[in-house]
């Protein structure tokens, strides 16, 4: 068997480790007086005069590349599932205020005199002003939560 045969059979599907670095084989041929070593991260040349120094030297150092053990990733393989969350929307205090504040509007202006007509229009005009403010501010709020929860 000659040393290219030789290096093939021994390194094929196994990682070797040679001055102070780790490789896994990948394939090997004669360049003139020298053997090259093709490995996953560089050419190896050695020549053909200390070929049996180095191949000794890796017989004792390479192992199956299967049986490594798995390093343990930084990152796991598999995430935690994201779980779906709904929000239900609670009528806020401020709501249920003006909501009673409006349907005692309504019960006046059913009940009104000529009289009390301009005052239940201001009335009107500033609970109306209230209102958009309140649903503003929980649309503001709604907003908050949707780019909180990524959505």
């Amino acid at each position: 068997m000659d040393v290219i045969e030789k290096l093939t059979v021994l390194l094929t599907g196994k990682t070797f480790s040679h001055n102070g670095k780790e490789y896994c084989f990948q394939s090997c041929k004669k360049v003139v007086s020298n053997i090259m070593i093709l490995t996953n991260k560089e050419t190896l040349q050695v020549p053909e005069s200390s070929f049996i120094n180095f191949y000794e030297k890796v017989e004792k150092n390479c192992f199956d590349a299967s049986n490594l053990p798995e390093k343990q990733s930084f990152v796991p393989a598999e995430l935690p599932l994201k779980q779906q969350k709904v929000i239900l929307p609670e009528m806020s205090t401020t709501y249920q205020k003006l909501n009673a504040s409006f349907d005692s509007l309504i019960d006046q202006i059913d009940k009104a005199t000529n009289d009390d007509i301009s005052f239940l229009e201001t009335k009107a005009k500033m609970l109306t002003s209230v209102a958009q403010t309140a649903i503003g501010m929980e649309n503001s709020r709604v907003n908050l939560i949707k780019i909180f929860q990524g959505k």
